[in-house]
């Protein structure tokens, strides 16, 4: 078996692949729009910036309470 520690516990990551990239997609808009809510707010940007931050939060919380559902 080489050289394995008996005493420490093999971690297996339960988490689905459609589930992980849902989870990275929702960060990564939610940090976008956090940006873009700092550029300017007199443009478009800062309207299309809280519209991503929103969506991403809900998705980013949506998609966290479906991983907790699938593990629990």
């Amino acid at each position: 078996m080489g050289r394995r520690h008996k005493n420490k516990p093999e971690l297996v990551e339960l988490t689905s692949k459609p589930l992980k990239l849902q989870s990275a997609i929702s960060a990564l808009m939610l940090v976008a729009g956090i940006i873009m809510l700092f550029l300017d707010r007199e443009s478009p940007a800062f309207l299309i910036g809280a519209l991503l931050v929103g969506i991403g939060f809900f998705w980013h919380l949506v998609t966290r309470v479906r991983i907790w559902w699938n593990h629990r």
